[in-house]
């Protein structure tokens, strides 16, 4: 005999094949599921010939004899993984069986809630001694995904959701003692999902509070690791929201802010502790944050974000924790987006974001003060001056105050030899021409002029000795030069192109920008011209391609086709690009085609070029072609009047696309999906409702039988999902409208098949093998 020791977690002869290891292994816990979820329907009904006494006898019957059989074979080799399945069903079968004696009305034997208690906590505790025993995952992790499902799918009473702690508890000590990460992580979710699925049980605020407070305490000190925080935060928070807003919706606020506290002294505790801390005090600062903006209204508001964001920055400088530091900078920024929406609420907008923006400023120059690292704060400062001279200065002084403004930093930055605060004062004084310039008479001229300016600037900062510039300031002019220069002409062509040819003019820009950022005439214009091709690729796709027709004016329909020319230009000039360019502009030339074919013959044709591209070694290409044709095909020829000869040919096309391919490559699957899902869309089409499932099965075993003498794995495996997808339609909407007996008849009935299936492949593994 084995010991317990040798009894590990994985089958005693790994499978040989797909075939067999979903014969013995997937089918077998299939039909284990669906066993015991109709065993929980059949609680559930109540028979006019079978007591309560008696449907609870029957249900114990089955799952002792499910343990005991479980519990013989085991320890023979061949037949273990068929015994682990026959054990985590019984076990599962008992506990939900222990449950319904005292919480399903059809089942009820047991009236005292002690009691049943009691029989509830002796299972769990046998499950937990049987994994002790067994120490297989196997087992115990069956055994609880049944458990759950069957708390999930029965009545909703509060001792469904009692029940859960212990199943929860004793999981988590089981995952704990064998250091079972996943099972961890399984009890988590498995809690928190039975708890979304029953919904609300209309229980008082403050007793479904407590419930799921104990949840999240439990798994808060039972379940370790960032992931596992992460989901029993997202559990407790996502279902206690949905309970105050149903019982208080006014008060949500109380919620947060206690939540935020409970989160902070859980951060206090991990850190005394040594543990991973930085989720729990992330959670506080979200939760104190939207506490604020659901209570706080206008001038307290944003103080009071600015406030918990400094007070996360001076505890980040006091424990020397970069983490923190990132919590304010991030505080930081929700709090300017909360200014800025303020600031440009209309022509006539409050003025209290003033007083909020100066006590950003004043906090910005101080943590500048503090951690002079965070040299970032310091052009927030700037930026904050700048909003409130903005709001000072009349319209026509604009640019002079942004001038004025910016003597201050780089007097400042002059006399203390702070290289930041001269950059800042260059950017206002950028801003401050800017703004003068734009008051002139003719705009495109002061765009132009304002170009030119920028990109003197930048170029200078290139050109000029090392020693004349600190690297800093050299780094800074170079791009605040070019991105002035980039976005005046930008804004240049915005004003003057007609918008029909704007998205095209944009991608003629980047051109001469990425000439100039190959040469570093500055090597900013590589990127920024990225930037530019992709807006206006963007705009070519948004204006020109949703809009284009097979009918019209020849100019519109050809701006596709200059739009891929470029794409292609940019890509055989750039390497970093290559690729993506490559298939930008084909996507701009499947747009051609589209602008000159048919609507019905576009499918067809893109098709037949992607199976040309194969051919001819364009994979990336191919493959996108074959995607656009897979979703042009279903949108509009599965819906024309003649579906069949177009939806054919591409069918015709990814099947030959299939076989160009080597067998068991990835692109030989990729078509191969794209065919037969097409076809059975087809089918969908064309064959009646009460024939669909009957068309589905023949091609399934249509793929089937081709994968056999083709000693095509990748058919057959396609044939085995479209016969799968059979069972579930059958199963799952065919018989939408049987009764109660006939549906819990199902279920039986088709897990003593699949069980049978798996013993099948159990006991004839060696010849199943031998003949595939």
């Amino acid at each position: 005999m084995p010991t317990p020791q040798d009894r590990l977690d994985k089958p005693a002869t790994p499978p040989r094949d797909w075939e067999l290891t979903i014969g013995a292994n997937w089918i077998n816990k299939a039909g284990i599921f669906i066993l015991v979820i109709g065993m929980a329907l059949a609680l559930g009904y109540s028979y006019a010939h079978m007591s309560p006494a008696g449907r609870v006898g029957v249900s114990l019957a089955v799952s002792a004899a499910m343990l005991a059989a479980g519990a013989w074979l085991e320890p023979r080799d061949p037949y273990r993984t068929f015994a682990r399945g026959l054990l985590g069903g019984g076990w599962a079968a008992l506990y939900f069986t222990v449950y319904a004696m005292q919480a399903i009305d059809a089942a009820r034997v047991i009236y005292n809630p002690w009691l049943g208690a009691i029989l509830l906590f002796a299972v769990a505790a046998g499950m937990i001694v049987h994994s002790l025993h067994y120490r297989s995952q196997t087992v115990t992790g069956l055994a609880y995904v049944i458990a759950f499902v069957t708390l999930g799918i029965t009545d909703v009473t509060p001792f469904s959701l009692v029940a859960l702690v212990p199943l929860a508890a004793s999981l988590l000590y089981i995952a704990r003692r064998f250091q079972w990460s996943r099972l961890t992580l399984f009890s988590l979710i498995a809690t928190w999902a039975t708890c979304a699925l029953r919904g609300d049980t209309g229980a008082p605020l403050w007793e479904t509070q407590a419930i799921f407070t104990v949840y999240w305490l439990l798994f808060e000190c039972g379940a370790d690791g960032p992931p596992a925080q992460l989901l029993n935060a997202l559990g407790f928070l996502s279902l206690s929201l949905l309970k105050w807003h149903s019982a208080a919706p006014d008060r949500i606020w109380e919620f947060l802010v206690v939540t935020a506290a409970l989160y902070l002294v859980s951060a206090l505790l991990r850190a005394r502790r040594g543990q991973e801390w930085r989720p729990a005090i992330t959670l506080t600062a979200a939760l104190a944050a939207a506490a604020m903006l659901l209570k706080l209204e206008q001038l307290q508001l944003l103080l009071a974000l600015s406030v918990e964001a400094e007070l996360f920055f001076l505890a980040g400088l006091m424990f020397n924790a970069t983490h923190l530091r990132r919590l304010a900078a991030t505080l930081f920024g929700l709090q300017i987006y909360s200014l800025a929406t303020v600031a440009a609420g209309g022509p006539e907008p409050p003025t209290y974001w003033v007083a909020a923006a100066s006590v950003d400023a004043a906090f910005f120059y101080a943590n500048r003060i503090l951690r002079p690292a965070e040299a970032f704060y310091g052009y927030a400062g700037a930026g904050m001056l700048a909003l409130v001279a903005a709001h000072y200065a009349p319209d026509r002084y604009l640019g002079t105050a942004w001038l004025a403004v910016a003597i201050v930093p780089f007097a400042i930055g002059w006399w203390r030899h702070l290289p930041d605060f001269r950059l800042q004062a260059y950017a206002l004084a950028g801003l401050g021409l800017g703004g003068t310039l734009i008051i002139l008479p003719f705009p495109w001229l002061a765009l132009a002029v304002a170009a030119a300016v920028s990109f003197a600037a930048a170029l200078c900062a290139v050109l000029s000795p090392a020693d004349r510039l600190a690297a800093e300031e050299r780094d800074v002019l170079q791009f605040t030069g070019s991105l002035v220069a980039v976005a005046a002409l930008a804004t240049l062509l915005w004003r003057e192109v007609p918008g029909e040819y704007l998205g095209l003019a944009w991608m003629a820009l980047a051109l001469p920008l990425l000439e100039l950022g190959l040469r570093r005439m500055p090597a900013e214009f590589r990127w920024q011209a990225y930037a530019v091709a992709v807006t206006g690729a963007l705009r070519v796709t948004a204006f020109n391609l949703l809009d284009l027709r097979n009918e019209g004016p020849l100019a519109p329909r050809l701006i596709p086709a200059c739009a891929a020319l470029i794409c292609y230009a940019m890509a055989a000039r750039d390497t970093r690009v290559r690729t993506a360019a490559s298939l930008c502009g084909t996507v701009f030339f499947i747009a051609g085609l589209w602008a000159i074919l048919p609507p019905l013959a576009v499918a067809p044709a893109w098709a037949v070029l992607s199976v040309a591209l194969l051919l001819a070694r364009a994979r990336p290409l191919s493959y996108s072609l074959a995607l656009a044709a897979f979703v042009r095909c279903w949108c509009v020829n599965l819906d024309s009047p003649a579906p069949v000869v177009w939806a054919s040919a591409v069918i015709a096309c990814f099947y030959a696309a299939q076989f160009l391919e080597p067998v068991g490559s990835r692109s030989r699957a990729y078509f191969s999906l794209l065919a037969s899902t097409l076809l059975a869309m087809l089918l969908y089409f064309q064959v009646s409702g009460s024939l669909l499932t009957v068309a589905w099965g023949i091609q399934g075993m249509a793929l089937l039988a081709a994968g056999f003498p083709l000693r095509d794995r990748l058919l057959r495996l396609s044939g085995m999902a479209m016969l799968a997808a059979c069972m579930l339609k059958l199963f799952g909407w065919d018989l939408r409208h049987l009764e109660t007996l006939p549906r819990i008849i199902s279920f039986l009935v088709l897990g003593l098949i699949l069980v049978g299936v798996s013993w099948i492949y159990t006991r004839f593994r060696d010849r199943v093998s031998r003949f595939l």
